[in-house]
């Protein structure tokens, strides 16, 4: 089961996502729900530390077992609910991965998420390219510019928590 937490005030969600850096590159993967890019993740389960969930996501929406480099950065992402007076509330592990079988041009993989199919479309972004091609989330580029570790980056677009 995902740690996800519903509420009055709204939702809490634990994720885990994994970087790949390559000459000056990341491998993002085509938005579904947007025009852009996001990077590879998805919700940790409970009993499930956050490195070992990258890992599975990485099985289960490239078919690459990968290893897990270091942690990159902890994301705190306070957001409203679309559409709602409620407030979305995440925390997001970022690890940078490595792995053998990485493909150095565009990738598809199509997995099976309880029953439904999803095509994931991978492919290169430089990373002073981000904001041109709408990756999310778009300062995590800096941050790998910057060359930072076990950063800690606060996204609160709901301006109540300061």
């Amino acid at each position: 089961m995902d740690i996800r937490v519903e509420c009055e005030e709204g939702a809490f969600k634990l994720r885990s996502c994994g970087i790949f850096v390559k000459d000056g590159k990341m491998l993002v993967d085509r938005a579904r729900k947007f025009d852009g890019h996001i990077v590879l993740g998805g919700h940790v389960m409970v009993g499930e530390s956050s490195r070992a969930a990258i890992i599975r996501e990485a099985k289960e929406e490239m078919g690459i077992t990968v290893e897990v480099e270091k942690l990159v950065c902890i994301n705190e992402n306070i957001f409203p609910l679309a559409n709602s007076d409620k407030v979305a509330h995440e925390m997001t592990f970022y690890y940078l991965l490595s792995t053998e079988k990485l493909p150095e041009d565009n990738y598809e993989f199509t997995e099976v998420d309880h029953g439904v199919e999803i095509t994931h479309k991978y492919n290169w972004v430089d990373l002073r390219e981000f904001e041109e091609n709408n990756v999310r989330p778009n300062w995590i580029a800096k941050m790998i510019l910057d060359n930072k570790e076990n950063y800690y980056y606060l996204s609160d677009q709901t301006k109540n928590y300061e």
